[in-house]
Parts: structure tokens; C-alpha cells; sequence
């Protein structure tokens, strides 16, 4: 099976922007979803959704960050959009780095 290549690379692209909605979207919900603690259907359904998007979200950007870095050509290009494709996965490190080595 054969694939068009520049629809590949804006597939790629695309996704980038995607995971780092998915991270913002993923976060917003396990913040907000502790007002709803005391109605456990509804908190523990939001929560496994928070964290199923926040996780899946860190997962896929690293494939994303591999599938660009070895498939664009142009090294100009593979370095913005790494940057893009990365943000979550910089966001994980940075929390674990706060929360581990930084005493409050």
C-alpha cells in the first residue's frame, strides 16, 4: 500500500497540535472532576477519563516525536515540529522533576 507523503507529514503535524489539546483537556478534567467527589459514578467515570487522555496523550506524542524525527526529510522542519510534538512529555518531566526534587 502506497501513501501519499505530504499527507502523511500533515497527518503528523496535525496530531501535534492534537496531543497537546488532549494534554490540556485531559488535565482540566482531573482538576475540575474533585468537585464532583462525593457522586462516585460520576468522579471515578471523570477521573479514568482524565487520565486515559493525559497518559495516552504523553504516549502518543513520544511515537508522534519518533515517526517525525526518522520521516521528515528536511532537518529545519523536523526541529519545529519536534518542539511542537514533545511539549507534553516535557510537561510530564517537568511536573515529576517539581514535585520529586523541589521541596516545598
Amino acid at each position: 500500500m502506497k501513501f501519499n507523503v505530504k499527507f502523511t507529514e500533515r497527518v503528523m503535524k496535525y496530531i501535534s497540535f492534537l496531543n497537546t489539546f488532549l494534554l490540556i483537556v485531559g488535565t482540566l478534567i482531573l482538576h475540575y472532576s474533585e468537585i464532583y467527589r462525593g457522586q462516585n459514578p460520576l468522579y471515578v467515570s471523570l477521573k479514568i477519563l482524565g487520565w486515559a487522555l493525559f497518559i495516552g496523550s504523553i504516549v502518543w506524542s513520544l511515537t508522534n516525536t519518533l515517526l517525525i524525527y526518522f520521516y521528515e526529510e528536511y532537518w529545519r522542519h523536523k526541529i519545529i515540529w519536534i518542539i511542537i510534538s514533545i511539549i507534553p512529555c516535557v510537561y510530564l518531566f517537568s511536573i515529576l522533576f517539581l514535585g520529586f526534587y523541589i521541596k516545598i
